[in-house]
């Protein structure tokens, strides 16, 4: 997926590889990262797969340089991603908001989500965070890079 500024004056390529990964104007040191997964930590130990039609990130979204809306662009590639494969809804866990991370969220259509996950063993484990649409996720990324300033010059993963 590439995008460009509408004055041409800096670039942004994400693809895929063990999650995405975005580089700011082709400078592999202006790096952005999102990852996604099926399963989530229990509390005995184990993992366990997320409900069907959900997605949880893995961790944090990073993006650098900060305050150039890369994260909606990320986000929108993620989005775009997970409505590929079928994905209404991502959630994001408590222990994944950090440093701006619920403001991202609730920009994203995002609320406040109690996910309950069906262990092997029968038990219910319950994960707080939060749960964003994916529908929502894809047309409110759109419309903060687009604030921003970029344009999509490239739609692939």
């Amino acid at each position: 997926m590439k995008f460009r500024t509408d004055d041409d004056k800096h670039s942004f390529v994400i693809t895929q590889s063990n999650g995405l990964i975005g580089i700011y104007d082709n400078d592999d040191k202006q790096q952005s990262t999102l990852e996604f997964t099926n399963t989530l930590p229990t509390s005995d130990g184990e993992f366990s797969k997320v409900p069907s039609g959900w997605i949880a990130q893995d961790g944090y979204m990073t993006t650098n340089p900060k305050q150039q809306g890369l994260g909606y662009m990320m986000s929108f590639a993620g989005a775009t991603m997970a409505a590929q494969g079928g994905i209404e809804n991502v959630f994001v866990s408590s222990g994944s908001v950090d440093g701006g991370g619920q403001a991202v969220i609730a920009a994203l259509g995002g609320a406040k989500y109690d996910l309950s996950v069906t262990m092997q063993d029968g038990k219910t484990e319950i994960f707080g965070g939060y749960a964003i649409p994916v529908a929502s996720m894809l047309e409110k990324s759109t419309a903060g890079w687009k604030a921003k300033g970029w344009v999509i010059t490239d739609d692939t993963l």
